[in-house]
């Protein structure tokens, strides 16, 4: 197996893919590959099956797809339409684009969609590693990414709920004697300025 190979095998085997290909012959070839790359890959056979198993995903897992391959000419749906409407969804998905096409118009039509990476048809195996390798080296820094602001908003939201709780111990402390529970004169300044009306009983002992 060469360094590539295995580079590609070490970036790939904890990411989720989402394969979308009409050719049936192609599908099956592009998946045998896959399947031994990646931990999970999907398929769908038109880019409107493409759509529905990429929100059936996310609404089963509440992840996207780190990766999402798509051929362009595709019944129901295209992959310029599917392409779109996942972008709508997750403007940072990385869609690998595999088509015959040569037309310049159609790549710099992608290119506008938001697509980083295009593989021609017929294409070779180098071809498909030197893409992914991209691809799945981009995923996996996206992750990294995603992991560590999440860990720094589970930090602020410790930090605002330890300020709310120091601020609340403060307040009663600052307006109720910490042995009796009773409130001090701070409290009663307080209270003095809140309402219009206030009577005060004072009882002198002699």
């Amino acid at each position: 197996m060469s360094d590539k190979i295995k580079k590609l095998k070490y970036n790939a085997n904890s990411l989720n893919l989402l394969l979308v290909e009409d050719e049936i012959k192609a599908l099956d070839e592009l998946r045998d590959i896959l399947v031994n790359l990646f931990n999970k890959v999907d398929i769908a056979s038109n880019g409107e099956m493409g759509l529905s198993e990429y929100l059936k995903y996310f609404d089963k897992t509440k992840l996207y797809y780190d990766i999402v391959i798509t051929d362009i000419k595709m019944p129901k749906m295209d992959g310029f339409e599917f392409s779109r409407n996942i972008l709508s969804h997750n403007p940072n998905q990385i869609i690998i684009v595999i088509s015959a096409t040569d037309s310049f118009d159609e790549i710099i039509d992608l290119i506008n969609i938001g697509i980083n990476y295009f593989i021609q048809k017929p294409f070779t195996k180098k071809d498909m590693a030197d893409v992914l390798l991209k691809a799945t080296k981009v995923a996996n820094q996206d992750r990294l990414l995603e992991k560590k602001n999440g860990e720094l908003n589970r930090l602020n939201l410790n930090l605002k709920s330890k300020v709310k709780e120091q601020t609340v111990s403060l307040e009663k402390q600052l307006y109720y004697d910490i042995l009796t529970g009773l409130p001090k004169r701070n409290k009663l300044m307080e209270d003095m300025k809140t309402y219009n009306k206030i009577g005060i009983l004072l009882n002198r002992y002699k």
